[in-house]
């Protein structure tokens, strides 16, 4: 083991609201993580006196230094933590993410929080493999941000389930690199996503590798937009690819969508919308079950708590057919007392299904999109609206309107995955060493 360099593989996507973490594990397969795109500057000292909990991503506050001054050395709260501080840093929509200190500090985070749960200590070496907006990559940015990737970034955890431990990440990168070897135009490496998985340390095709084999277009329901990317002759078409903010104001003249026009398409703002509904109605229902409550609990550490506890359970009784008429469908567990939440959330579910599939439709048929048969809709927003989505992925006429992912719970990692792979195929001597460290451990 002494001699053994650690690697970790990883495939990031620095989103507006979450920096998703695809990387390889030590088995051979493929481990995912999410961290709110949230910083806040914290004391030196822990707060909580040895928080610990089960999820490592839910109570980051760490000590963090880059080699290269890429951001100021200091100590932060990181994602839900940071959320909780007035003086909470948060990436906005248009935030130009080559340059912004609160994505490059979460992603590096992120990268040690992987390293940890891998079982690692010390110093580990990455060749790290992200994402830019198209728009970022045109005004040549990606040799920027490469430069802010390059060097160590040391981070010392404060608190939290990695209480007192510290990581190095090495990124290597070589002087006379290409960049688009690690940085990568958003969306350009989706169709790896969808259509590989792996196991034991090899990417293999799965049931959409034939889907994604040919001109396609992807859908990709986002936490602020709606992105459509448009693959022809096995590369992104830039110019017909394009990003929705809100619903497109045609939808008024379709009689049973014009309800839908201008609305927004982001899932972050439905998701806010249910929260403020919910926390209220849990409030209700256990104090009419004489089960006392305090004005400010809010149930929920964030969006993925809610995701992870609410969202989840109900898509999976969906996904599987076990929706039972006359029984609650969407319920929480809190106290041992399940709080019955299905008139309070499912509207807000099916408006929101509905929004994507009226942007999707219309999006189908701009120019640069209709002449394309295959549409495969993907992206974390899918499990929001997927109560809508799945009844109309083929309609009454047996036309299909698009497919759906066969592992919707990955659907928000599509791109992260998509970079993973990337690097797998591309940093090939890091995949060996990955591999050698892995039979040195057994």
């Amino acid at each position: 083991m002494e001699n053994k360099t650690q690697y970790l593989l990883t495939g990031i996507d620095p989103g507006n609201s979450d920096i998703k973490v695809s990387y390889l594990s030590l088995d051979g397969e493929v481990e995912d993580l999410s961290i709110s795109t949230c910083i806040a500057i914290a004391p030196s000292e822990p707060k909580m006196q040895g928080k610990r909990n089960d999820d490592p991503t839910d109570w980051l506050h760490v000590e963090i230094s880059a080699s290269n001054g890429a951001f100021p050395r200091g100590t932060y709260y990181v994602g839900p933590i940071a959320k909780l501080s007035p003086d909470r840093i948060e990436a906005t929509e248009g935030n130009n993410k080559a340059t912004s200190d609160v994505h490059l500090i979460t992603m590096i985070v992120g990268e040690a929080v992987a390293a940890l749960l891998m079982g690692y200590t010390g110093s580990v070496k990455v060749p790290p493999s992200c994402g830019l907006p198209v728009a970022d990559i045109k005004a040549r940015q990606a040799t920027a941000f490469l430069g802010r990737l390059r060097g160590t970034f040391t981070v010392r955890f404060i608190d939290g389930k990695f209480k007192g431990q510290s990581i190095t990440i090495v990124h290597e990168i070589p002087e006379l690199a290409e960049v688009d070897d690690y940085i990568h135009a958003e969306a350009i490496q989706c169709t790896l996503g969808l259509g590989f998985q792996v196991k034991n340390f090899e990417l293999v095709e799965n049931e959409m590798a034939d889907l994604v084999d040919q001109d396609v277009v992807l859908s990709d329901a986002g936490g602020g937009t709606f992105d459509i990317a448009v693959y022809e002759n096995e590369s992104l078409n830039p110019e017909a690819s394009r990003t929705y903010i809100e619903t497109l104001p045609e939808l008024e003249q379709i009689e049973q969508a014009k309800q839908y026009a201008g609305k927004k398409v982001g899932a972050n703002e439905y998701i806010d919308e249910i929260m403020k509904a919910v926390v209220p109605e849990i409030r209700a229902q256990l104090n009419e079950m004489g089960v006392p409550t305090i004005e400010s609990t809010s149930f929920f550490r964030g969006r993925n708590d809610f995701i992870t506890k609410v969202l989840k359970p109900y898509t999976l009784k969906l996904k599987e057919g076990k929706v039972q008429k006359g029984k609650p469908e969407i319920t929480f567990n809190i106290m041992g007392v399940e709080i019955d939440l299905t008139k309070v959330v499912k509207p807000h579910l099916e408006t929101y299904g509905n929004v994507l599939y009226w942007t999707n439709f219309l999006a189908r048929q701009q120019e640069g999109t209709a002449g394309i048969a295959t549409n495969i809709m993907t992206g974390g927003g899918v499990l929001l609206g997927y109560v809508v989505l799945k009844d109309r992925e083929v309609n009454a006429k047996g036309v299909r309107m698009y497919h759906l992912p066969n592992d919707l719970f990955a659907a928000p990692f599509t791109n992260a995955r998509g970079y993973l792979y990337s690097a797998m195929l591309t940093h090939t001597e890091a995949l060996e060493e990955l591999k050698q460290y892995k039979s040195a451990t057994v």
